[in-house]
């Protein structure tokens, strides 16, 4: 399904779309970036499938970088 291919491309070619600081975005005020680290983290190191979150993250990132 998707889910095989979202992580396929967090992990290959559009990584640095999906893996950035959160430090200084709109999302910092909302999150734990010391958390979101270690989710993409975990998730760049295999030690979880973490692309769920991770794409929940990128499009929270992007809607609010669009709308706040």
């Amino acid at each position: 399904g998707i889910c095989n291919a979202i992580k396929k491309w967090i992990s290959g070619n559009l990584r640095h779309q999906f893996m950035h600081d959160y430090r200084g975005s709109p999302i910092e005020d909302m999150l734990n970036t010391d958390l979101v680290e270690k989710i993409t983290a975990l998730h760049e190191t295999e030690k979880g499938n973490l692309t769920s979150q991770i794409h929940s993250l990128f499009f929270l990132q992007n809607w609010l970088a669009r709308w706040i």
